[in-house]
């Protein structure tokens, strides 16, 4: 919970910044409409929140903050796209959260789901079982380095 208030207090900062400056700075173009600007919060919220659990697991499955964070940055910006990519994996490319979190976002698909499209209630499943494995593989590493 304590990586949960932090990660979203930081992302929460910076999309106030953001759509700040979006608004404000708009000039003569149209600002982002209000409904736009709740969706976008929201999807970015959940990306962020997604990615931290996924890095809290990992960090307690390997016992190293610098190694776990290192890996899931590479896999977030090599290792998920590069299998995105792949075209003879068919419809297993759905289970890289990169391709569930583009199928929710607001607005224009997201440029590395490479055509890739999905439901909202696969996306929300694909979400849902990658939280609930990364917290069930670091409740259990958690518990037994303890024991």
């Amino acid at each position: 919970p304590a990586a949960l208030i932090v990660t979203m207090g930081l992302c929460l900062a910076a999309l106030a910044v953001s759509v700040a400056a979006g608004v404000g700075l708009s000039g003569q173009l149209p600002s982002p409409s209000a409904s736009y600007v709740i969706n976008s919060v929201l999807w970015v919220c959940l990306a962020e929140a997604v990615l931290c659990v996924i890095a809290v697991g990992l960090g307690s499955l390997t016992g190293s903050r610098a190694a776990s964070l290192t890996v899931l940055i590479g896999w977030q910006l090599i290792g998920g796209r590069l299998l995105a990519m792949i075209s003879f994996l068919g419809s297993v490319r759905d289970v890289i959260p990169n391709i569930a979190l583009g199928a929710l976002k607001p607005g224009h698909q997201l440029p590395d789901n490479n055509g890739l499209t999905m439901g909202a209630g696969a996306a929300v499943v694909i979400l849902a079982l990658w939280l609930l494995t990364w917290l069930a593989v670091g409740a259990w590493r958690t518990r037994t380095r303890d024991a």
